[in-house]
């Protein structure tokens, strides 16, 4: 019942805010399908309660559904091509300037992870499909986190490991 204009806007759309953390659900894309056809005031063939078939999503292999993964803001924010390419270069250039290059045992990757016990998602999103899927979330309280080093050459460091609860 959308025009091809219509049905391309909304699947660029559904690409759009998966891509910015924020994907939707079948049923928010059900219900923006309705809102189109309603306020285009076209007769439609689909309940207006219930929404369209699965029709539309069928017509785009290019989109798939997944339980999404959770991923903080400032996560997010620091996810780009740009940040990621100046944090590589940096990274070549303190291990080319420490003379480390070779010696992996020497070098550590530290990370801090948090975890509040209800990390996973319920509904299923829409994203494109072979990317993942991220929604952003907020924290609260309950959390627990865990600071870990493992060598360049694998090797873990009980040294770092640390575990904070709040």
């Amino acid at each position: 019942m959308l025009t091809d204009e219509e049905e391309t806007s909304i699947i660029n759309y559904v690409k759009y805010m998966a891509e910015r953390g924020f994907p939707l659900t079948r049923r928010m894309l059900k219900a923006f399908v309705i809102s189109i056809v309603e306020k285009s005031g076209r007769k439609t063939l689909f309940n207006m309660d219930k929404g369209p078939s699965n029709k539309l999503l069928n017509r785009h292999p290019e989109l798939s559904e997944k339980l999404p993964e959770q991923q903080d803001k400032a996560r997010r924010r620091m996810s780009n091509v740009t940040v990621l390419d100046q944090y590589f270069k940096l990274l070549m250039d303190t291990v080319d300037s420490l003379g480390l290059t070779n010696k992996p045992n020497q070098i550590f990757n530290c990370d801090e992870s948090g975890f509040s016990g209800k990390e996973k998602s319920k509904e299923k999103v829409l994203t494109t499909k072979g990317s993942h899927s991220y929604q952003q979330k907020v924290m609260v309280h309950g959390h627990i986190t865990v600071h870990m080093c493992i060598a360049g050459d694998g090797a873990w460091s009980h040294h770092c490991t640390y575990v904070h609860s709040w």
